[in-house]
C-alpha cells in the first residue's frame, strides 16, 4: 500500500502503545497513514518513487525492492499451490503503468515459469493505456496488462442497486 504498513507481527503494536507509550489512535494512523511506501521512501506515488530511484536515493530504492519482494512472495505463494498458471495480469495503477516494476516483478519468476518480455509491448501499452500481452509468443506463460475500469464497475453496482 502507498501509506499503509503490510504484514505486521501483531505485537509491534502492542509495543508501540505499552512500551513506547504512544496513544492506540497513533499507532492507528502512523501505521495506516504513514507507513509503506510512503513510510520508507517519503512518497507514496510509485511515479515519484521511480523518480527518485532514477536519483539514486536509496530510501527509494529500498521501498522498490520491498514492494517487489512483497508481491513476489504473495504470488508465489499461490503459484506454489495451483496446479497450473495460464497466465499474470498486470492491472490498477501501479501494473497498468509501471513499466519497470512489472519488470522487477517478472524477474523473480522468469526462469521457473519461463516467462520472456517483450521490452517493446511493455512500454507501448504502459504509454498507451491499453489491454495487451506483454510477454513473448515462446512464454510458457503469458503476462497480460489489463487496463482497470472502476467507475464503469461502480456504475454497474450502483445500477444494480437501484433496480433491486
Amino acid at each position: 500500500m502507498g501509506s499503509r504498513s503490510g504484514d505486521l507481527d501483531p505485537a509491534i503494536p502492542l509495543y508501540m502503545i505499552r512500551q513506547l507509550g504512544i496513544p492506540a489512535e497513533e499507532v492507528d494512523f502512523i501505521l495506516n497513514q504513514q507507513s509503506g511506501l510512503l513510510g520508507i521512501s517519503g512518497k507514496n506515488d510509485m511515479r515519484c518513487i521511480l523518480q527518485l530511484d532514477a536519483d539514486k536515493h536509496i530510501n527509494a530504492s529500498l521501498a522498490i525492492d520491498m514492494f517487489v519482494y512483497r508481491i513476489n512472495t504473495i504470488v508465489g505463494s499461490y503459484i506454489a499451490v495451483m496446479d497450473e498458471l495460464d497466465a499474470i495480469i498486470f492491472t490498477g495503477g501501479i501494473g497498468e503503468h509501471a513499466t519497470p516494476i512489472r519488470e522487477k516483478i517478472l524477474e523473480g519468476f522468469s526462469l521457473r515459469l519461463r516467462i520472456f518480455i517483450d521490452e517493446e509491448k511493455n512500454q507501448t501499452l504502459s504509454s498507451h493505456g491499453n489491454e495487451g500481452v506483454i510477454s513473448h509468443s515462446d512464454s510458457e506463460t503469458e503476462v497480460w496488462v489489463i487496463p482497470t475500469n472502476e467507475e464503469w464497475q461502480i456504475a454497474q453496482q450502483a445500477s444494480k442497486l437501484l433496480n433491486q
